[in-house]
């Protein structure tokens, strides 16, 4: 009996689901200018009740509304929606509903991106977390885009940690769903998409939403249709595919996710915690929208033109997890090395996995922006402080994008050590090598005064020895995202 009662007052340990589910779902431009930003806020309400999440707060610019979810995230932009949750929502569920909010629009689907990591908690999940089940929803809904239907792959080893699971369906930008709307469907898409851009300036044009060849839009006929002539007349736009960067940790430093526990007594404001924590720091350019969720948690939008980062994190030790990404970067810009450097000496998260998706059309819809390569952009990164346990790339299709993913496990203390005594040992040794080419150096520039040739003839030590530096070792932390059930307004 005693035992008995002892086990009636056992509680569940409670845990938290941070891995997130994210889709993203682009569209051929319709009748309305503004597109997707035209949705009432009624309307976005129910497609996240169906998602089980609820939105929090809201932040816009001239290319897209952010909104920060009581579970994550959502993006609208005019020809593109972004909704990425945690915990055990429901997010495919969104998927209907947007899909004929659009359509009453006259938008039609012309790609589609499902991506997330593994679950820590893969039985709590809707379809039971898995893979297969998620693909055939999707397939069933964007498999008609492609004459092919989609792809569905993932990426990393199960032997090796966490894996990376992606969906993508595309028409390839022939506008095959236009098509199917009768008549000029086809033809009007590009040149919509076209005259929208024009019209709100740089709403749209940053995103990769946006056709990758858009015609600036012709006089159509009596007949509805534009002449072929005239649509050979007119001069092409040609936009530059960009670069998402999701880099989730788990493992999180313990000091550093204090940040994010909501404690009445030390808590200040939400702004506060983003200075506090280095994440203002990591995307200074951004305006940024922040909650800190009680009694603990954390989640950040922020955007600059067409660019978006949102930051999600359960702090709670056991399950802790934080995703920080960064999305709708022009090719040319993107420095992935760089930025998940930066995350990583951040957070400094004892592990975490990293992804470099390209976004890019046929080669064919973008032959002059070339200014960075896929090959350049999804080559092998190194992250000081950091082991890489392996490396996956993917090519995509007949769309031509490319997705890449990654996963490292942070040095111990002794690896570290080891790993800075033999720096400072080649250091020492290049030094030694140095110091008889300095000899020398001196040397000929002796022989040369003497002879009474020029100094400007002589070898300059500037032009042969260059010294290499140390790039410091930085740090990474992988932070988590709790329960965001309750939280207050106003932060």
């Amino acid at each position: 009996m005693a035992s008995d009662a002892a086990a009636t007052t056992v509680l569940p340990c409670p845990h938290f689901e941070g891995v997130e589910k994210r889709v993203e779902i682009d569209f051929h431009a319709g009748r309305v200018q503004r597109g997707l930003r035209s949705l009432p806020r009624a309307t976005l309400d129910a497609a996240m009740t169906a998602a089980q999440c609820l939105i929090v707060s809201r932040r816009s610019n001239a290319a897209c509304d952010a909104y920060v979810l009581s579970e994550s995230s959502l993006f609208v932009y005019p020809t593109k929606v972004v909704l990425k949750t945690c915990g055990t929502t429901k997010l495919l569920d969104a998927v209907p509903l947007l899909l004929a909010e659009a359509a009453a629009l006259g938008m039609a689907p012309r790609r589609v991106k499902y991506t997330r990591s593994t679950f820590l908690f893969p039985d709590e999940q809707p379809l039971d977390g898995c893979f297969d089940a998620e693909s055939a929803f999707l397939e069933a809904h964007f498999g008609h885009l492609g004459p092919d239907g989609g792809n569905a792959f993932v990426l990393g080893s199960k032997l090796r940690g966490v894996q990376w699971h992606v969906y993508i369906a595309d028409d390839n930008g022939e506008g095959r769903a236009g098509a199917k709307t009768g008549g000029a469907g086809a033809l009007a898409a590009p040149a919509a998409a076209a005259a929208l851009a024009e019209a709100e300036g740089s709403e749209g044009s940053d995103c990769s939403t946006q056709e990758a060849a858009s015609l600036r839009a012709p006089a159509a006929s009596s007949s509805g249709m534009v002449p072929a002539l005239k649509l050979m007349q007119q001069q092409q736009r040609v936009v530059e595919p960009t670069v998402s960067l999701e880099v989730c940790m788990t493992h999180l430093n313990r000091e550093h996710t204090q940040h994010f526990i909501r404690d009445d007594a030390t808590f200040v404001s939400s702004q506060q915690t983003t200075e506090d924590s280095g994440i203002r720091q990591l995307f200074h350019t951004m305006d940024i929208d922040d909650y800190v969720f009680e009694p603990c948690g954390y989640s950040m939008n922020g955007l600059s033109g067409g660019e978006y980062c949102t930051i999600h994190i359960t702090p709670e030790e056991g399950f802790s997890y934080c995703s920080v990404e960064h999305s709708n970067i022009p090719l040319s810009s993107a420095d992935p090395e760089a930025y998940v450097r930066r995350v990583a000496a951040t957070f400094k998260p004892g592990k975490f996995s990293f992804s470099a998706s390209i976004d890019a059309p046929l080669r064919r819809l973008y032959p002059r922006v070339r200014p960075r390569s896929e090959a350049e952009v999804a080559s092998g990164y190194s992250v000081p402080g950091y082991r890489r346990l392996q490396a996956s790339h993917q090519e995509v299709g007949a769309s031509g994008g490319t997705v890449s993913f990654y996963t490292f496990v942070r040095l111990d203390d002794a690896d570290l050590a080891t790993n800075a005594a033999t720096a400072a040992a080649a250091a020492a040794a290049a030094a030694t090598k140095q110091q008889p080419a300095k000899q020398q150096l001196v040397k000929v520039n002796s022989v040369a005064s003497v002879g009474g040739e020029s100094e400007e003839e002589a070898p300059h030590p500037a032009k042969k020895l260059r010294p290499n530096a140390l790039a410091p070792v930085g740090s990474v932390v992988e932070l988590s995202t709790h329960s965001r059930s309750t939280f207050r307004n106003g932060d």
